[in-house]
Order: C-alpha cells, then sequence, then structure tokens
C-alpha cells in the first residue's frame, strides 16, 4: 500500500497499519524530515504542500489516531527551510536553514513571539530542546543575536533573550540532537570539545549552572540523535567508533557514568533517529540491514542485545525523524510509502498492533520534497520540511496536522527563503527553528514562536471604511484587534471613499471622488467606461505561466501587485492582435495577486491566484 512520507506499523507483527496522512507535493515527491508527538498528535515538517488532501505547506499537525489532519496551522514561516520540530513546555518549535533559523509560537494565544536572534555561517537550526526555564538551540550556525555561538544557545524561557554565559563547543561545530534529562542537557553532534572541555561528538551539560559534566566518551563521527530509557544512553548517528570500540552506527552509554555499554546494532549505513520504548529501541535511516536481520530504513530493536525484533515495515527511502505518542510511533523522512502503501514523507505505526496506520497527511511539493522534523501536542501533530502543501492544502514548510485524521489545520505559517529544520511544543508556545529569513509578513531571523490558533495578517483601517492600508500589517490570532481589518485593499487610509476595487470615478472634486483603481494604479483623468476593458485570464488559479487575452492594442503595461501593494512582476509588451500572451513566473509565491494590463486606450484589473 502506498504510503507518502510518515506510516505507521504494527510493533509486533510489523504489519503496516491503515493510519495515513496522504501527505503529497503535487507531482514531485514528498520527504518528512522530522516530527515529534505531544498529547495525542503528531507534528511534522519536511518537503510537502498537502496532507490528507488540504493544503499544510512543510509543517503540519495530524491525530496520532486517525491520522486526521489537526487545525492548527502556523502562520509565518516564510523564509525557512524547516528541518526540524519540537515541543518544549508551552511552545512549539521549528528549526530549519536560512539567515534566521528558528521560530517559535505561543501555543495558547497563538501570537508569534518577538524573538530576532539572526544567525551568521550555515545558519541551520537543527535540534531544539528547553526546560520551563529555558530554549536550547542546537545547529551549524556560528552567531546567533549578534554573540558567538558555534551551533549552540539557550534563550531565556520568558523573553527569548540569548542566555550570553551558557558553554559553547569549538569552532565550526554542528550540533544535530539535544535531550534534557532533569536539569542536564546531554548534546550530540559533530565538536572535539564543549566549554573548552575535550568532548569528541557527545557532552552533558548542567543547564542551572552551565557547567560542562565530566560524562562521555568519544566518538569518531557526528551524533545524530539521543533518546534515554531505564538509565541508558541510546545514540545514533554516522560514527563506526566509540571510546576505541567498533559500533555499526549505534550505541548506548550508562546514563549515570557515561561508561559505553555493549549495545551495538550493527546497522549497514547510518542512523538519523531514535525512540526508547517500553524496552525497546525503534531506529530509522538510510540502512538496509541491522540487528542481524534485513531492514529497510526502519527497525525495531531489543534494548539490551540491540538484536532487531520480527517488527518488519520496510521505508521506502531515508527516515529522518521519528516520535512516539502512548503507542503510536510517527515516522518522517524523504520516503513516498511504507509498507508497500504510499505515503507522503510522512506515517504512523500502531506500536499494539504492530502494523501501519491508517494516518498520511500527504506532503507534497516537487521532486526535492521531504519532512525533516516533527512534534506532538494536545492532539496536533507540528511538522516542517520542503514541501509546499499537506494533506491536500497550501503550507509551506511547516504545518500542523490532527493527530488522527491527518487533516491539516487552519494556522498557516508562510516561511521566505530556505528550510525549517526543528520543531519544539511546550504547552503555550511552538517554537520553530530554521534557516528563514522572513515569517508572514515580519522578519523572523532564525527563530520565532507562534500559539495554537488560527493566524492571519491584519491591515489598520484609520478611515474605517473596511479596507486597510497594505503597509500597516500584524500577523495576530483572528478575529484581529482593534482598528485592523483582514483586507488589504486601502491606497489611502485617510479618505473612507477610496479604496482598491471602487469604480473609478472622473471629476475635479476632492480625494473622494477618485478611487483606487484611478489612484493606486495611475489612471486618474480616464473615465470609468474606458477603463473596463475585456479581459480574461487562464489558467486561474495558475502554477507558473499565466496567459492573458485582451482587446487593448498597442504597449501595454502588465504589473502584479500583491495583497501587500508590493509589485512583483512588472513588465512592458507590445499587442497588436486579439491573441494570447503567455506570462511566465515561475519564482512568484503562493497567493493572490492584482493583476493590471494598461496602456494609452486604458487600463483593467483583476484579481489572480498563484497556486
Amino acid at each position: 500500500e502506498e504510503r507518502k512520507g510518515v506510516a505507521a506499523f504494527d510493533p509486533v507483527t510489523a504489519a503496516l497499519l491503515p493510519w495515513n496522512a496522504n501527505v503529497s507535493y503535487g507531482s514531485s515527491g514528498v520527504s518528512v524530515k522530522a516530527m515529534t508527538t505531544h498529547d495525542g498528535v503528531l507534528y511534522f515538517t519536511g518537503q510537502f504542500n498537502a496532507v490528507n488532501g488540504t493544503p499544510r505547506l512543510s509543517t503540519a499537525a495530524v491525530d496520532l489516531q486517525t491520522a486526521a489532519l489537526e487545525p492548527f496551522e502556523p502562520t509565518g514561516l516564510s523564509g525557512l527551510l524547516p528541518e526540524s520540530i519540537g515541543v518544549v513546555g508551552d511552545v512549539v518549535i521549528v528549526g530549519g536553514f536560512g539567515e534566521s533559523p528558528v521560530i517559535a509560537w505561543d501555543a495558547a494565544t497563538g501570537a508569534l513571539l518577538d524573538w530576532r536572534p539572526l544567525g551568521t555561517g550555515a545558519n541551520r537550526v537543527s535540534a531544539i530542546a528547553g526546560t520551563a526555564d529555558a530554549f536550547l538551540l542546537g545547529g551549524d550556525f556560528s552567531t546567533l543575536g549578534g554573540e558567538d555561538r558555534d551551533g549552540l544557545t539557550a534563550l531565556d524561557g520568558a523573553t527569548g533573550v540569548l542566555v550570553s554565559d551558557f558553554p559553547l563547543p569549538t569552532s565550526n561545530s554542528t550540533i544535530k540532537s539535544l535531550h534534557v534529562v532533569g536539569d542536564t542537557l546531554l548534546v550530540g553532534g559533530s565538536f572535539g570539545q564543549m566549554g573548552g572541555v575535550n568532548h569528541q561528538g557527545i557532552a552533558a551539560i548542567h543547564i542551572p549552572t552551565r557547567t560542562v559534566l565530566p560524562w562521555g566518551v568519544s566518538f569518531n563521527n557526528q551524533v545524530q540523535d539521543i533518546a534515554v530509557e531505564n538509565g541508558v544512553v541510546y545514540l545514533v548517528g554516522s560514527f563506526n567508533t566509540v571510546g576505541g570500540q567498533p559500533r555499526g552506527y549505534g550505541a548506548a552509554l550508562s546514563l549515570s557514568t557515561g561508561d559505553l555499554l555493549p549495545w551495538d546494532p550493527m546497522a549497514s549505513n547510518a542512523i538519523s533517529s531514535v525512540v526508547a520504548h517500553e524496552g525497546l529501541v525503534y531506529v530509522g535511516g538510510s540502512f538496509s540491514t541491522i540487528g542481524g536481520q534485513s531492514r529497510q530504513r526502519f527497525a525495531a530493536l531489543d534494548g539490551i542485545t540491540a538484536l532487531a525484533t520480527p517488527l518488519d515495515i520496510p521505508v521506502q527511502s531515508a527516515v529522518w525523524d521519528m516520535a512516539l505518542s502512548d503507542n503510536t510511533l510517527y515516522l518522517c523522512g524523504s520516503f513516498t510509502s511504507m509498507g508497500g502503501e504510499s505515503r507522503g514523507h510522512l506515517g504512523a505505526i500502531d506500536l499494539v498492533a504492530g502494523e501501519l496506520n491508517s494516518w498520511d497527511p500527504q506532503a507534497t511539493g516537487g521532486s526535492l520534497s521531504q519532512v525533516w522534523s516533527l512534534a506532538e501536542m494536545n492532539g496536533l501533530v507540528h511538522v516542517c520540511g520542503v514541501f509546499s502543501s499537506i494533506g491536500g492544502q497550501p503550507r509551506s514548510g511547516y504545518a500542523v496536522v490532527d493527530g488522527v485524521t491527518g487533516a491539516a489545520t487552519p494556522t498557516i505559517v508562510r516561511i521566505l527563503g530556505s528550510s525549517v529544520n526543528s520543531i519544539t511544543l511546550r504547552p503555550d508556545l511552538v517554537l520553530v527553528g530554521g534557516g528563514f529569513q522572513n515569517v508572514e509578513l515580519e522578519v523572523r531571523e532564525s527563530f520565532f514562536a507562534l500559539a495554537d490558533c488560527e493566524l492571519a495578517a491584519y491591515y489598520a483601517d484609520v478611515d474605517d471604511d473596511g479596507y486597510g492600508d497594505p503597509t500597516d500589517a500584524v500577523v495576530e490570532c483572528t478575529p484581529g484587534p482593534a482598528g485592523y481589518v483582514p483586507n488589504a485593499g486601502d491606497c489611502n487610509d485617510g479618505d473612507d471613499q477610496v479604496w482598491t476595487g471602487g469604480s473609478c470615478t472622473t471629476g475635479g472634486g476632492d480625494a473622494g471622488t477618485w478611487s483606487a483603481e484611478c489612484i493606486c494604479l495611475s489612471t486618474v483623468g480616464l473615465n470609468a467606461e474606458a477603463l473596463v476593458q475585456e479581459l480574461l485570464v487562464f489558467p486561474n488559479p495558475f502554477t507558473n505561466e499565466l496567459t492573458i487575452r485582451t482587446n487593448l492594442r498597442g504597449s501595454l503595461h502588465i504589473s502584479l501587485m500583491d495583497m501587500t501593494g508590493r509589485v512583483v512582476f512588472n513588465e512592458q509588451r507590445y499587442h497588436t492582435a486579439n491573441a494570447g500572451m503567455v506570462l511566465t513566473m515561475n519564482a512568484l509565491a503562493s497567493g493572490s495577486y492584482l493583476l493590471r494590463i494598461g496602456s494609452e486606450g486604458g487600463s483593467t484589473v483583476q484579481r489572480v491566484m498563484r497556486e
């Protein structure tokens, strides 16, 4: 059966469960980069644009039992290529790649937190963790918030301000995994020192005192993920030697002493994610054999012997992240099927039945789509990665889906530039990390926070005519603040008789005698009859090409304006016959636009939609 991105399996029989979130990315490949669970919801992130037929771009949340898409759909992810996702108390965090690699939301109110630490270097936040007092971020950035960070930083949990005295790794380090155990932070990645003390690949930091502890052994290559159960720390990655002993991409250390334990999965290739649960260790990655058995990219191992259990649900391509909620294990990655069923970079396994769950949000978004990370909270699954739709709904880089049905929630976060790498959830906040430059209408460099509510853009309406100023916008929970409206069609907010879309009138009186069709489009002096020209636009909505037929002749000025009033396309063409003109706009973002075609004989305006 087809599964894209995520799938669910029975932990005992390895049978594919009917759980299917239907992650999709148009006709292109889907990938789920990371996922996590919280309160019955699977959050995941990667490359997709729909989950269960509902648009979800890069991040989504679905119900753990039904794979139904959750209503949570955060705004503001524009500019981030998502790779990681997590829940920290009351915050959902998404991390990724770009100038601003992390984002956070207030999970209770939906407010986008005013955390804007700019990064330099590779600008990727790949790991997020935290306590009630601090948010902990890891990646391959060199600075964050104007301070040297070298891949690891801590932010104050209330203000988002950087904690300046937190221990740092050596320069050019990459942090891939953060795991909090009590008041201790376990740090995994590629580094040779931590806080000036020799630690290779793994380190432990006492969070209250910011002290590096004398714990752990050396790893010869990158530690990718960490899980802890029953006093044992399980580590996976691309290493093959630990403490001078051979290990097949996985190892175990004593939580109390840091000593190396005999556990060795003997995988054939790298392991990207690990989850420990009730004596079993679930792993996902790029391997084809592990624990002495043939297993395609997913396996369940004995927590003591590291031998593979009978659970065998093959995954078509790499698994990047996993998250556990009750008895459901959510997976994300670059895969498009699990257990022979279609899964768009997201899937879930029923650990009781030992089979693939029907949860299938279907993240989609082209050949490079995938989901990097996910997190679950309150029955919602937050996901981030590279995708443009999830559950059939447009979502870019980040989405929230129902943990049972896999349906996309109404919350929309739009990210500009690069990816979202990580998400972390807390009861009141969603923290998002990555490499984005902008979140919705506001700059959010490296990190943002948003709440578990429906966010939307609202525009100042000073003249109280129901039309807002596109240059004065905020992103708030619905129904929006007083004095703001969702309509961005006012080009003169000081005159309640002027707005975009009003009929163009002539006359020599005050400004109110001119509508926005005259004022905003610089056509004052033309009669309304002259402006209303025949215009046929198709297809509408369009993808990359838009065909135009008009009876206007001569030199035509063609422009496209987004709903904030910004001109995003501007071209001059000469038109002699009533033939179609094809406009190619590959780089145009999804959304609504005003298309204007003007000539000496008049002009015409029509709203168009870019899918």
